[in-house]
């Protein structure tokens, strides 16, 4: 039976951890996973691929909403020998709260960052992929978001992604990076 359930999670992106496959990490280190337990982490039930660590997890009447927010630094010391159980090597900075309320007859929301896709009206495309200056303004872009936020470019779609610590900051590089785009003549 479905069921609206409200989650208080700690979640690190698949990604950042270079896990490629969250289901085979999880079988390496089953005596710290669990599908639904909370104390235990799991493979986030989420389209994008996280690892969470359940905090609370309980059926509901809460209508659907989600935030997520840094760790302070007493939290991050505080949850660190947890992930340091499964993690060797974990960078605290990349760890976020993650509250939310799904309805688990679906995917639950990829709460991480705040994020920003665009469809751009691409032309010259083979000049785009092989562009020095374009390398080096994306360069530049991941400067301005730091360790944790993060641009992907699918070209063949069209699209770009951008991932930050603030909305403001999503909005920012987007427009940097479509400003960029149509004075190279690469976007209409």
């Amino acid at each position: 039976m479905s069921a609206r359930i409200k989650e208080k999670v700690l979640r690190l992106p698949c990604d950042r951890m270079d896990i490629l496959n969250p289901w085979e990490f999880a079988k390496k280190h089953r005596d710290c996973f669990s599908v639904d337990e909370e104390g235990m982490f799991r493979v986030a039930p989420t389209v994008r691929p996280f690892i969470d660590y359940v905090l609370e997890s309980f059926v509901t009447n809460e209508e659907s909403y989600g935030e997520s927010r840094e760790l302070s630094p007493q939290e991050q010391q505080e949850y660190a020998p947890v992930f340091k159980r499964v993690f060797s090597e974990i960078d605290m900075d990349l760890v976020r709260m993650v509250e939310y309320v799904w309805y688990d007859a679906t995917e639950a929301p990829d709460y991480y960052l705040p994020s920003l896709t665009k469809e751009l009206p691409l032309v010259n495309i083979e000049a785009l992929k092989t562009d020095a200056d374009v390398k080096e303004c994306i360069e530049q872009v991941k400067k301005i978001l730091g360790k944790t936020g993060q641009i992907q470019q699918d070209i063949k779609k069209a699209h770009i992604f951008v991932e930050a610590e603030r909305e403001d900051v999503c909005h920012m590089v987007m427009k940097i990076l479509v400003s960029f785009l149509k004075e190279r003549g690469y976007c209409k």
